[in-house]
C-alpha cells in the first residue's frame, strides 16, 4: 500500500511480496478489503505503542510534543505509518466500509487528546480561549496537516517538522518555562 498505492494492493501482490501462495494470504488475511483494514489497524497499533513510550508528566507541552511526533513522518517507520494514515483517510472518503473504521480511529485519537488537554486545563496549561474539545480538533488538524505537508518532503526535514509541531502545539498547550537543567543541555 505504501510503496505502490492502494489501487495496486491485491491478494496476489501481497502474496508475491511475502513469497507465499495467494491462497495462503487469503486464508490468513482474508479479502483485499480485510488486508487494507488489518494494515491500517496494525499501523495504528504501532503508532500508539511508540506514542505511549513518550511520557513526561511534568510538562504537558513536551509530553504531547513527544507523543505527537511519533505520528508524523520523522523517520522511516513513522513515514510508513503516516503514509498508511493518509492513504486510508483518502480512500475512506469514497469507501463506506473503510470510512467507519477510519472515523472510529479519528474519534478515538481525538478522545485521547481531549482527555490529555482536560488534564492540561486543570493545571492551567491549556490556552484559556480553548475548550479541551476545541483543542483536540485543532491538534487533529495540526497532525494531519503536518503529515500531508511533510510526507513527501525532503528526507532531512524532520527538524523543521518538529519545530512546526512545537509552534502549532504552543498555540494550544502552554510550554513550560525553561528550567536550569533544561537550559544546561
Amino acid at each position: 500500500m505504501v510503496n505502490k498505492g492502494l489501487d495496486a494492493l491485491s491478494v496476489r501482490n501481497v502474496a508475491a511480496e511475502a513469497g507465499v501462495a495467494p491462497g495462503t494470504v487469503q486464508y490468513q488475511m482474508g479479502t483485499r478489503n480485510d488486508i487494507i483494514a488489518k494494515a491500517f489497524i496494525r499501523s495504528i497499533q504501532r503508532q500508539e505503542s511508540r506514542a505511549l513510550e513518550k511520557t513526561d508528566a511534568a510538562d504537558f507541552h513536551a509530553a504531547m510534543h513527544g507523543r505527537l511526533a511519533e505520528l508524523l513522518p520523522i523517520g522511516p517507520v513513522q513515514r510508513e505509518d503516516a503514509a498508511v494514515w493518509v492513504i486510508v483517510g483518502a480512500a475512506a472518503s469514497t469507501r463506506g466500509w473503510l470510512a467507519d473504521l477510519y472515523d472510529a480511529e479519528v474519534e478515538s485519537f481525538r478522545a485521547l487528546v481531549c482527555n490529555e488537554l482536560a488534564t492540561a486545563e486543570q493545571h492551567g496549561k491549556l490556552n484559556g480561549k480553548l475548550s479541551p474539545e476545541q483543542g483536540a480538533r485543532l491538534v487533529t488538524a495540526l497532525v494531519n496537516g503536518l503529515t500531508i505537508y511533510y510526507l513527501n518532503g525532503p528526507k532531512n526535514s524532520a527538524q523543521q517538522l518538529l519545530a512546526d509541531l512545537d509552534a502549532g502545539l504552543a498555540l494550544i498547550v502552554e510550554p513550560s518555562p525553561p528550567t536550569p537543567a533544561r537550559l544546561a543541555r
